[in-house]
């Protein structure tokens, strides 16, 4: 039936490799941060990218309704799943936990360099050896006044959206993983907001205690991987000029600088803007022609 068919209803295949892209290395700053699947705390180093700084800061949700009582804190872990390690653990490294004074909000945006607010309650413990080739799943003892801290007003170990609740009584904590020294950064890629529907939760701390009044055992959790998001963002800080000098990209970032490589890097970092050159001019060619594109390749 080919030769009832109008002539317009023929098509001709063609490819084409004549794009030459052109590309460029950009950065932009600050960007959002909120609610990151699997967020960093700690600090590398990089000899093209130079040095960087992550910090997290996150709501803590309480793991199930408070049953009141009179109750002595026995002893207080922090349990955390790592999924990442980059880095040394040839000196320890010390985990900084401060109570943040400013709510967050989850409707809310955050960025990466929004300022935080501390107040006056916090603790230092030291992370025990990772390996950089598997998840760690670590246990590490707090003192036992951070819980005592936790639980001190129990009336407020609730959720209310009609009046103050344990949001506002406790508003946060902002982890940081302070460097010990330049040449010897850690950076964690933490579980946060994995938690699924099956299974426990792996991002927490929690609360060892005994009654006054039987002696029965009693513990709580107060999560940072709950089925219900916690609002949290990630506070990063780079600082390209440390990057090695002979393989630095501080002086072509943001620049018209076409060369034959660029780079890109997550985490707040660097990306890659490809112009290609005539595409305005392909684009109204194709109208013209009343031609379509079926696959296009990027090599």
């Amino acid at each position: 039936g080919k030769d009832i068919l109008p002539s317009a209803d023929y098509v001709s295949l063609f490819s084409t490799d004549t794009f030459r892209i052109q590309s460029y290395t950009r950065y932009d700053y600050p960007v959002s941060t909120e609610s990151q699947i699997a967020p960093y705390i700690g600090n590398y180093y990089d000899p093209y990218f130079g040095s960087m700084t992550c910090e997290f800061v996150s709501q803590l949700r309480l793991e199930r309704e408070w049953v009141k009582g009179t109750y002595d804190v026995d002893s207080v872990k922090l349990y955390l799943r790592i999924l990442t390690v980059s880095g040394s653990n040839s000196i320890p490294k010390q985990l900084r936990i401060t109570e943040i004074s400013d709510m967050i909000y989850n409707d809310s945006s955050y960025y990466s360099n929004t300022s935080v607010d501390t107040a006056d309650f916090g603790v230092s413990v030291t992370i025990p050896p990772l390996r950089n080739d598997t998840i760690n799943n670590i246990e590490i003892a707090i003192p036992a006044f951070f819980g005592e801290y936790l639980i001190r007003n129990q009336d407020m170990l609730m959720y209310n959206t009609a009046t103050e609740d344990f949001r506002n009584y406790f508003k946060g904590v902002y982890l940081r993983l302070p460097s010990v020294s330049d040449s010897d950064p850690l950076l964690l890629g933490l579980n946060i907001n994995s938690y699924g529907t099956i299974g426990d939760y792996t991002d927490y701390i929690q609360v060892f205690m005994h009654s006054r009044t039987d002696n029965s055992v009693y513990s709580f959790r107060f999560l940072l991987d709950p089925l219900k998001s916690n609002a949290n963002f990630v506070r990063v800080a780079r600082n390209f000029n440390t990057a090695d000098p002979g393989k630095g990209i501080s002086g072509i970032i943001n620049q018209d600088i076409k060369d034959t490589l660029s780079y890109l890097q997550g985490i707040n970092g660097v990306y890659t803007k490809i112009i290609i050159p005539g595409l305005e001019d392909f684009k109204k060619n194709s109208v013209d022609v009343r031609s379509a594109i079926n696959k296009a390749r990027l090599f």
